[in-house]
């Protein structure tokens, strides 16, 4: 099994030169041979990691690439993409592209070893030590995330008398200021009316504010949206609406439909940086007595006037996570109505 040795290596070409693509050399990994323990390891390994390039050097389908993905516990579906028939040298190779995973430490199902990705090369855990670094990377990250939320809902005023709100907060695990300075430099893009939400609310450059700690977009009515990002890589999607005649918001399908465009303005701000693993946060304010409706059935008011509900982390540019992440948000607030969650 040769699974050390990456770009660079003496007497190999490298990615770049064969390929034009470029791997980072602390971030990728060669296997010369067409070995499905040793492509395990790589894809495991990577995402216990920081991430990077497996380079499978040979004949490799994406479903064999696949297969072995989901023989790894967590799986690492959603945090792969595979290019096959890719020209290396004088044969074919497979390119793997690996998120580094929000949900390790991930273990290689048949063997039952724990890989990591040091640096250098692909290599076992074989201490307490070492396994719990890899909890406390996944627990820490995860914590920061939650109290720079925990600030933003501080500042969010989504509900007063006749209104309430909803809103999607996330953040990225890794801190970054990329997302707030992007907003900064591209205000058009920010408030482009190609977005649902942005087009629904009319939110425009002009009324984009500028702090050192945060860029906001809102309008001035009571009623309207709003679009904050913080310098700590978090962003918040909100709206506060007047409370119907009869207090009742729509039916079960309507509310999705309502989480699944403020969840996808999120993850555009943050989906367009590498790696955007983000924790997810539903916030509604201003329930307490409304009721859904559907085929005329009016369902039981809601008790509570605020729900704050964490949600699994992911990556914000995963369709599939998105998708997932929407139907666990509805099924949290549609049990404050006593609604069975549909498919």
């Amino acid at each position: 099994m040769r699974i050390n040795q990456k770009q660079g290596t003496p007497g190999m070409a490298s990615v770049a030169d064969v390929t034009g693509i470029s791997l980072d050399p602390d971030r990728g990994v060669w296997l010369n041979d067409h070995d499905e323990s040793a492509c395990r390891a790589a894809l495991a390994g990577l995402a216990n990691g920081a991430g990077g390039q497996a380079v499978l050097v040979g004949v490799w389908e994406e479903s064999d690439v696949a297969r072995l993905a989901k023989q790894v516990d967590p799986p690492l579906t959603g945090l792969i993409s595979t290019r096959v028939g890719v020209f290396v040298g004088a044969g074919e190779a497979a390119i793997v592209d690996v998120h580094q995973s929000p949900y390790c430490p991930h273990i290689d199902a048949v063997s039952g070893i724990i890989y990591e990705h040091n640096g250098r090369n692909i290599v076992p855990v074989t201490s307490r030590t070492g396994l719990d670094r890899l909890y406390r990377k996944g627990r820490a990250a995860d914590e920061r995330a939650q109290r720079s939320i925990d600030g933003m809902i501080e500042r969010m005023q989504l509900a007063s008398f006749g209104h309430f709100g909803l809103a999607v907060l996330a953040c990225l695990r890794l801190p970054s200021a990329e997302p707030y300075l992007w907003a900064v430099g591209h205000p058009d893009e920010l408030a482009t009316q190609g977005d649902p939400f942005t087009a629904e609310w009319a939110l425009s450059p002009a009324m984009l504010r500028v702090r050192p700690g945060d860029v906001e977009l809102r309008g001035e009515r009571d009623v309207s949206g709003v679009v904050r990002v913080t310098r700590a890589g978090c962003v918040a999607v909100g709206e506060t609406r007047r409370k119907p005649q009869g207090e009742v918001l729509g039916t079960p399908e309507e509310l999705r439909e309502r989480l699944r465009i403020l969840l996808g303005t999120a993850c555009r701000v943050l989906g367009r940086y590498e790696g955007s693993v983000i924790v997810p946060r539903l916030l509604c304010e201003g329930l307490r007595a409304t009721r859904l409706s559907a085929d005329a059935e009016a369902f039981k008011p809601a008790t509570v006037d605020t729900l704050d509900a964490s949600g699994e982390a992911g990556h914000a540019d995963d369709a599939a996570y998105q998708k997932e992440l929407v139907q666990e948000l509805t099924e949290r607030l549609l049990a404050l109505y006593a609604v069975e969650p549909g498919p």
